[in-house]
């Protein structure tokens, strides 16, 4: 067992996080993981002193010979599942291809109001003589259609991409050697992530600008109206762009054990994770039914800005709660 495999196996052990170990040592949390990853050897101090640490010998941590057995870690149900270098870059793969087909389902949920806002647009411009009430029937038709659709392919999607389960389980460990090529392929990505990020939070702040500029100067309500429709799009545009890189920059970080997908933050997260799954339906419902009772689209669009602080604030206090318990 080589030194990077050993000092993983160790403090896994003793349940202590990169951070943790890195505290001890009074180094950074970069220099544990690059030892970690194979990308670099802690010098001789480090040496002794992770032996002190972790409570073994010098001969141990750096004699490949030596194996767990020797040291009294033979309980195999201990150890993480391991994954390859070929599972690794499957998942990679899976996880983008997943993200692409869920980001078309979600543009179908998102957007499925806009046949309703247009048979009403086009009725009170004039544009169309039909009764507010056949447009109305005709815009829930396509409403619903759109939605049924969604669901088909989510469901499609579900059947057709299965992640590895050893890798979403989180509780794993990469192969000898393939950290540091992981780690190589996320930093080359991080240029189309960053390209991809600044697009969507531009496509995101300017989407309501139409609508804001028209309610500013008091356009009619059909005009109104495709400014909705127009930031729907906008939208649309924003996750086109931001969900497949964003997934694919969050698979490399689970597989490298990273920011949230480190152990001592997969509980925190699974928090925020269970919460939005409640919060975010509710905002949309909220959102809906208000716009559509009072068709004041130019003013309710505030309630996304003030979801998202209420969010982080709800958040923050959840953490806080958990903390001091």
């Amino acid at each position: 067992m080589k030194l990077a495999d050993k000092i993983i196996k160790l403090r896994k052990k003793l349940g202590w996080s990169q951070e943790e170990l890195a505290e001890k040592l009074n180094v950074s949390r970069q220099s544990v993981s690059k030892w970690e990853g194979a990308l670099s050897i802690p010098d001789l101090n480090r040496i002794i002193k992770l032996g002190e640490i972790f409570g073994v010998s010098t001969d141990y941590l750096l004699k490949d010979e030596i194996e767990d057995v020797e040291i009294g870690l033979e309980d195999q149900d201990d150890r993480l599942s391991v994954v390859t270098l070929e599972e690794a870059n499957a998942y990679v793969t899976t996880t983008y291809e997943k993200s692409k087909a869920t980001v078309k389902a979600v543009i179908l949920f998102l957007t499925s109001i806009v046949p309703l806002l247009m048979t009403l647009a086009l009725i009170r411009g004039g544009a169309v003589e039909i009764s507010e009430a056949q447009a109305i029937s005709i815009g829930f038709i396509a409403m619903f259609a759109m939605i049924a659709f969604g669901v088909v392919m989510v469901i499609h999607m579900n059947q057709k991409y299965k992640l590895n389960k050893v890798v979403d389980s989180v509780y794993f460990e990469l192969e000898y050697g393939a950290q540091s090529i992981i780690k190589e392929k996320m930093e080359a990505f991080s240029g189309t992530y960053s390209r991809n990020t600044s697009i969507g939070i531009a496509l995101i702040l300017s989407s309501s600008l139409p609508l804001i500029i028209s309610a500013i100067l008091s356009a009619s309500v059909m005009v109104i109206m495709f400014m909705v429709i127009l930031l729907f799009v906008l939208l649309s545009l924003a996750l086109l762009v931001l969900i497949p890189s964003s997934t694919v920059n969050e698979a490399y970080k689970k597989l490298l054990h990273e920011d949230q997908y480190a152990f001592d933050k997969i509980v925190k997260i699974r928090r925020i994770t269970g919460f939005g799954t409640f919060y975010w339906p509710l905002v949309v419902a909220v959102y809906l039914g208000w716009s559509l009772w009072t068709m004041a689209w130019g003013i309710t669009w505030i309630i996304w800005p003030v979801a998202a602080l209420l969010f982080v604030a709800l958040i923050g206090l959840l953490n806080f709660i958990k903390s001091n318990k």
